[in-house]
């Protein structure tokens, strides 16, 4: 069931531009296997524990995408504070948990990071416009970016200028636009997954703490204020938000680790 829960709350991460669903899989603990796991199915190395782990992650981010979308974009067009705010308490409570899995804190790749997911964020109004290979390829570019924790899929699909246009396909099932994007994204994964387990396995400490630097600057991007006008009440609310779900997530992280 957590496995499940795990999948749902990276399928819901990934609808939300600049939350990164790999770094809701990092804070849950369970980035290291859907790699390695990804990496034995590359191989055709099958075993029944990692066979089920990925199914059951991927059923719970397809039914994320599924039933999330709608639910997304009416919060994101409608509430969109409350919407980050639930979020930014989701990353800010697993913070901690992470940091002491660093195996030594190193600044300096924190920094490269950080620097890295701020480029990013910069040319976030730039949109790139490949027209109808946009879908394969803004799939394959938006899978990466979902793997990279920090870094947000759906930042890449606004880039991309698919973002609006695959979220009504999620909702209304349009095969269409659905297939080519969903090939893209299976290419994707695979790439990101054959680089990371790479990266993990020879260089663990260097990822780790850039990897912890691209979470603290995605905090900058996923931070509620800024989103609409907010008045005092809803300041008020995005706040009570904010503590419930920092709370939460660190009680959840914190029996994890037990």
């Amino acid at each position: 069931m957590k496995t499940f829960l795990g999948g749902f709350l990276i399928g819901l991460a990934n609808l939300v531009p600049g939350v990164s669903g790999g770094t809701i899989a990092v804070l849950l603990n369970l980035y290291e296997k859907i790699i390695d796991c990804l990496n034995s199915f590359l191989q055709l190395r099958f075993s029944k524990d990692s066979i089920f782990f990925l199914v059951k992650i991927a059923i719970g981010i397809g039914l994320a995408l599924l039933v999330g979308s709608k639910l997304m974009s009416y919060l994101l067009v409608f509430y969109p504070a409350f919407a980050y705010s639930a979020f930014f308490g989701l990353v800010i409570g697993m913070l901690p948990r992470f940091y002491v899995q660093i195996p030594k804190l190193r600044i300096a790749y924190v920094l490269v990071g950080a620097f890295l997911l701020l480029i990013v964020e910069v040319f976030g109004n730039v949109t790139v416009n490949l027209g109808k290979a946009s879908l394969f390829i803004g799939g394959i570019v938006a899978a990466i970016a979902m793997v990279l924790p920090g870094i947000s899929g759906s930042l890449m699909m606004l880039i991309f200028g698919i973002y609006e246009k695959v979220i009504d396909a999620l909702g209304s099932l349009e095969l269409s636009v659905i297939i080519p994007f969903g090939i893209g994204v299976l290419v994707g994964i695979a790439i990101a997954a054959v680089g990371m387990k790479y990266l993990l396995s020879n260089f663990k400490n260097q990822t780790y703490n850039f990897i912890f630097g691209l979470l603290l600057a995605s905090l900058i991007k996923i931070q509620p204020f800024g989103k609409q006008h907010l008045s005092i009440l809803t300041v008020l609310f995005v706040l009570v938000i904010m503590a419930v779900t920092t709370y939460l997530s660190f009680t959840l992280s914190k029996k994890q680790s037990q």
